[in-house]
């Protein structure tokens, strides 16, 4: 009985070593899509939130677009900015960017 319980942790050993091999050298980088870069700049560079990152980002086509209406908007308006709160320049920027 003891046998065919170590005989049975073996094999499972086995069968489920192959799931933890390295395999770092064979994968390739994940490329980045447009709401990532917006996301990353978003959330990384200009500190919005990460819901309101997701939200201004998400399903976006062009993210340099966005980006700049973020900017632009979020910016004082002694910056030439319009000095909106990071609610509203989320609401703005993500209409501007689905009106296309």
């Amino acid at each position: 009985m003891k046998l065919t319980n170590y005989i049975l942790i073996f094999v499972l050993f086995s069968i489920c070593s192959g799931a933890f091999a390295d395999e770092s050298g064979t994968t390739e980088p994940i490329a980045d899509t447009e709401p990532t870069i917006c996301y990353k700049i978003a959330w990384e560079k200009l500190g919005f939130t990460v819901g309101q990152s997701v939200e201004l980002c998400g399903g976006t086509t062009d993210a340099r677009k966005v980006i700049l209406c973020a900017v632009k908007a979020w910016s004082h308006p002694e910056n030439d900015g319009l000095g909106l709160t990071a609610g509203l320049t989320v609401q703005l920027c993500k209409a501007s960017a689905n009106s296309n």
